[in-house]
């Protein structure tokens, strides 16, 4: 299932019996009553059962936002059932999973309490009637219900389907809901929405900014980036990008338009619509030149050859055609393994490549021969998306990379001619749809988060994101409330004047006195600051005669450094001094010493010549 509305993914779970099976006795719903209805005249489905249908259940299960593959439009879509096998058993009421939801006889009740659509549970009669139905074979035909009489989208419903970039890169358009939002892409900046004027007149809008009755589904611009298709429920539109112009409407002559794509000169769009049918249309005039039918399911991918003389299409139905622009005849038609989701033209239209529902993009060779009897082979296979593939786009001028967003999150881009992967981004959520400026520097991915993300494909850097609208309806919302709050508490101030005159005087009286606390307290603080100023200067004054002491101890430590040497150098000479004195005393007394021995030598000398002499007279 290629596409999910936001609108429905809180009742995914209750959708025919898939809620809890563990559910509690306690939270049980009761079976609704069914009344009783007797008549033998045939149900008339289109005409009885359908605005049943309409009114509680196609808000999910319809040919778009088929929930658990089931699509209550027409009886021939209901015996098809669902994922869960078949819902309708003709002739059998109490066997039909259908009337068993519907009625509460079972878990999955439809439709659910707390779905998001305003969607009431079937009356008696409602309930009998649909029974009855059952009962006479399930069986009806739906040939058409006149005009279709809408109503506004519910709030906070816009969900991403479709996304665009200019050759050029500067511009992507991303179809929110059936509001169209131009970005400028290097900037990530908002240059606001398309608006259709046509749907200002019918009074179901009021306000600018909307630009188709239903979901956009899909979106591509013109080579030169000027002009901008987009496709809704069976309508297709041009725009003129920048100056916000709608340049025509064209109604399709099948169902909503699922894919879209324009010719390289611009002149020729092509349109796959849900029916299965193909419009081609001549861009100029704004009208379909013919519908090309072969399709038994939705077509999910256009692509037109650069001479714009050949259209290749890809559907449900999971088959290829080929088709001759210029006269609508098929060429060729070949069955692929899987339902296709999106195609495109790669190698200068050498190949055609198709995305898959089984996670698998598959290349197919556009210049061999193919026949009924010859069905071609895939050329390639490219895997390594973990989810079925949603979209393609070329990621390089030559065609020789291929673009690939998945429901597995990530936007891939391929070398088709190697088979290999060149890049991997991941959004944050299932991308639904993917854009790739002509040179293939910058990527877009839409996303079911309702975001669009801008990227570097030369480093895989986000450039900038835009979220759904939802987030400015909220703070619209919440201005509004804002004003409300305003507007009531400016009546309670015109209901409490008297009140307010004597508050506002008291608080006059209460503001003068508190003037004159603050002159007071002002001069105070002036009378203390003087006060301090001595003592400032005294502290100030000993600070410095701290600093001149503190100098001086320096100085004298140092004076006290060059005595204390001096005295040192003085110690030791007067130590050398008296060491040459004691030296010259012991030499002054040696010398004593020896003059004395000297003398008493001459003495004895002189004693003993005396006693010769005396001896010599005798």
């Amino acid at each position: 299932m290629r596409r999910l509305s936001l609108v429905v993914v809180a009742v995914q779970l209750y959708a025919f019996g898939l809620a809890d099976s563990g559910r509690a006795e306690d939270d049980k719903v009761a079976p609704l009553p069914v009344a009783e209805l007797k008549r033998d005249t045939p149900v008339d489905f289109e005409q009885e059962v359908l605005p049943i249908f309409t009114r509680s259940c196609l808000a999910c299960h319809n040919a778009t936002d088929a929930e658990y593959d089931v699509i209550l439009e027409t009886p021939q879509t209901i015996a098809k059932g669902g994922a869960d096998g078949e819902i309708v058993a003709p002739g059998k009421s109490a066997d039909s999973r259908l009337f068993q939801v519907a009625a509460h006889l079972d878990d999955g009740i439809m439709p659910p309490a707390d779905n998001k659509v305003g969607a009431k549970p079937l009356s008696p009669e409602e309930l009998a009637l649909l029974k009855l139905w059952i009962e006479q074979g399930a069986i009806g035909e739906v040939k058409g219900r006149g005009p279709t009489k809408w109503q506004p989208l519910p709030e906070g419903v816009n969900p991403i389907f479709a996304t665009a970039i200019t050759g050029d890169g500067q511009i992507v358009a991303a179809g929110r809901a059936n509001q169209i939002f131009m970005y400028h892409a290097p900037s990530g900046l908002s240059l606001g929405r398309l608006t259709d004027p046509a749907l200002l007149e019918t009074g179901i809008y009021t306000q600018p900014g909307v630009a188709d009755l239903d979901l956009i589904q899909s979106l591509a611009f013109s080579p030169d980036g000027e002009r901008l298709a987009s496709g809704g429920f069976r309508t297709a539109k041009l725009w003129r990008r920048q100056h916000d112009v709608r340049l025509g409407e064209i109604a399709l002559a099948g169902d909503a338009a699922r894919c879209i794509a324009q010719s390289s000169d611009g002149k020729w769009i092509a349109v796959g619509e849900v029916s299965g049918k193909i419009e081609w249309i001549d861009a100029a005039e704004g009208k379909p030149v013919r519908t090309l039918e072969g399709h038994a399911a939705a077509v999910t991918g256009v692509a037109i050859s650069a001479d714009a003389t050949t259209l290749y299409s890809g559907s449900e139905d999971k088959t290829v055609r080929v088709w001759n622009a210029a006269d609508g005849a098929q060429k060729a038609q070949w069955e692929t393994p899987a339902p296709i989701t999106a195609v495109a033209l790669v190698l200068e239209g050498k190949q055609l490549a198709t995305a898959h529902a089984d996670n698998v993009i598959r290349l197919w060779d556009m210049n061999a021969e193919i026949t009924a009897d010859a069905p071609p082979m895939p050329v390639k296979e490219l895997k390594g998306h973990g989810g079925p593939v949603t979209s393609l786009a070329l990621a390089s001028a030559d065609g020789k990379q291929l673009a690939s967003g998945s429901r597995d999150g990530t936007l891939r881009v391929w070398n088709v001619e190697a088979g290999n992967q060149l890049r991997n981004v991941n959004h944050g959520a299932a991308v639904l749809a993917i854009a790739v400026r002509s040179d293939g520097k910058r990527l877009a991915t839409a996303g079911e988060n309702n975001t669009v993300r801008v990227w570097n494909a030369e480093n895989n850097q986000s450039l900038g994101e835009s979220k759904g609208h939802l987030w400015t309806q909220m703070r619209f919302e919440k201005s509004g409330r804002v004003v409300a709050a305003s507007k009531a508490r400016l009546e309670e101030r015109k209901q409490a004047v008297p009140q307010a005159e004597t508050l506002a005087k008291n608080e006059a009286e209460s503001a003068k006195k508190a003037a004159e606390s603050k002159t007071a307290a002002e001069k105070a603080l002036a009378e203390k600051q003087e006060a301090l100023k001595k003592p400032t200067e005294d502290k100030q004054a000993a600070e410095k005669a701290l600093t001149d002491a503190t100098a001086a101890v320096v100085k004298a430590m140092a004076d006290k450094e060059v005595a204390e040497k001096a005295f040192v150098d003085a110690q030791t000479n007067l130590d050398k001094t008296q060491a040459a004195k004691q030296a010259a005393d012991k030499t002054a007394n040696d010398a004593q010493t020896a003059a004395n021995s000297a003398k008493q030598a001459r003495n004895n000398a002189e004693q003993a010549a005396k006693q010769a002499a005396d001896a010599a007279k005798q």
